[in-house]
């Protein structure tokens, strides 16, 4: 499962630097945005640590840093559904199905940048086991 993950981060990793690279708008955007966040999915608890450095996601490492900006905790299947479009980002959080904590404007910054439907995940989703 941890190769499923892997695959999975990094996919919205590459997503993101491409539009990074491509659109001006975007680039504005995220350009000045250097956070870190830890994730965790909650069904194998793996922890990645994802970094935002200068509109880029870095190579994304296993295991925890040391007091991340942003913490994200949830299942794969949910990750998953709200990457699919299945699930909306803000009612998974109310329902507590992911569990989000930073400051009110990287929340908004992970809903708005991050936490978007992707047609490249649902193909991957397809062939996760879980």
């Amino acid at each position: 499962m941890e190769k499923d993950e892997l695959l999975i981060f990094n996919t919205l990793r590459d997503e993101f630097n491409r539009r990074s690279q491509t659109d001006r708008d975007f680039r504005s955007n995220v350009a000045d945005w250097n956070r870190s966040l830890q994730f965790t999915i909650t069904d194998t608890n793996n922890t990645y640590n994802i970094q935002f450095q200068n509109g880029q996601i870095t190579p994304i490492l296993k295991g925890s840093v040391v007091r991340p900006n942003i913490t994200v905790k949830s299942s794969l299947r949910n990750v998953l559904a709200i990457l699919c479009g299945q699930m909306d980002p803000m009612g998974a959080v109310m329902t507590r199905k992911i569990t989000v904590l930073g400051s009110p404007g990287d929340l908004a910054f992970i809903k708005k940048f991050i936490l978007k439907e992707s047609p490249r995940i649902r193909e991957i989703a397809k062939t996760v086991s879980m």
